[in-house]
């Protein structure tokens, strides 16, 4: 991950801000993946 640029991020638990971000990074990763 160091190589991509990428930082690992702790987020309170149940936080639906965070979650938000979490759910929009996983979109853009599966995307790369299908592309």
């Amino acid at each position: 991950m160091k190589l991509l640029g990428i930082q690992p991020v702790t987020t309170p638990v149940r936080s639906p801000q965070n979650n938000g971000m979490a759910k929009s990074f996983m979109k853009t990763i599966k995307g790369g993946c299908v592309a």
